[in-house]
């Protein structure tokens, strides 16, 4: 698998996670997910040592340190765990042209 190191033209931020530390990220972030379809993410390490690893066959591990970032693609599934303790958070691109669903999406 070829991992994206940037994201297309045209996206902008429109949401940003909590800062996640070692006693605040979701059971949920620690197992396989993904990103809702047309959004990407940017993970961006504050501090310490994380490991995410998109769900490929074989899988494929990226450990990333602090100020180190990666983008996460539309539909990858993935999970991420702390190899040291520390921080990170995550910023959610989508297209400017983006039109909101129903629920607010």
């Amino acid at each position: 698998m070829t991992l994206p190191d940037t994201m297309p033209p045209g996206l902008e931020c429109y949401s940003q996670s909590p800062v996640f530390t070692p006693d605040t990220l979701p059971e949920r972030l620690k197992a396989s997910h993904f990103i809702k379809p047309g959004t990407y993410g940017l993970l961006r390490v504050i501090s310490g040592t994380l490991r995410f690893t998109y769900e490929t066959e074989p899988p494929t591990e990226v450990v990333l340190n602090t100020g180190e970032q990666i983008v996460i693609a539309p539909d990858s599934a993935h999970h991420v765990g702390f190899e040291q303790p520390g921080s990170f958070q995550i910023d959610f691109y989508r297209s400017k042209n983006h039109v909101k669903r129903p629920d607010n999406t």
